[in-house]
């Protein structure tokens, strides 16, 4: 299961409202099938504090942590998510070692077909890997304030795809720990490219 719910101005990132959810779903499908659901949260990284914060949600029942870049490059990131883009990538690697750290799932979505290009995609793929971060590849799917720009193009998108699922297939991410909407091959083109099980 995945919650998803955006950000908050706050030193949290709204990551606090997310604590009563988790803690009533885990314990209620305890009580249905006798065993704790794998929950993923998919949020921003808290302005600070983030152990504190993690912690908490870890504690309630949170199992894995998703937090999306979409673009890697701050010149990308402020064309396509302005206000994500306020949020240093230094909250991010911060956010994700406290994750890792207290051993629960990792994962980060990157938007190819973008204003990023392949390779600086690949590169931040690779960097996400090196934290232990299980990067995903998805397309772009116009919709919104970009709903006139082009999709990916499929090749690309395609050879983008095998490159990253060689380098999840080395690396030592555990894959099974980002359940949830990160272990869905549903958005995938290249699914057993990317490490699905299918």
């Amino acid at each position: 299961m995945t919650l998803t719910g955006g950000n908050a101005e706050t030193e949290d990132r709204g990551l606090k409202r997310y604590a009563p959810f988790v803690r009533e779903i885990s314990k209620a499908v305890k009580e249905a099938v006798g065993r704790k659901p794998a929950i993923q949260l998919e949020v921003s990284p808290p302005n600070g504090n983030a152990e504190k914060y993690i912690d908490e949600l870890a504690e309630a029942g949170a199992t894995s942590f998703m937090m999306n870049l979409e673009q890697g490059k701050y010149e990308y990131r402020k064309i396509v998510c302005a206000e994500k883009s306020k949020i240093p990538l230094s909250d991010y690697a911060r956010a994700f070692k406290v994750v890792k750290e207290k051993g629960l799932g990792a994962a980060s979505v990157l938007i190819n077909g973008l204003a990023e290009p392949p390779n600086s995609t690949f590169g931040y793929a690779k960097m996400l890997i090196s934290m232990g971060v299980r990067p995903i590849v998805l397309p772009l799917r116009p919709r919104g304030k970009l709903r006139n720009a082009y999709p990916a193009n499929p090749v690309e998108f395609a050879e983008l795809s095998k490159k990253v699922g060689e380098l999840i297939d080395k690396s030592s991410i555990e894959l099974e720990k980002t359940q949830g909407c990160a272990s869905c091959p549903g958005c995938a083109m290249v699914q057993e490219d990317m490490g699905y099980k299918l």
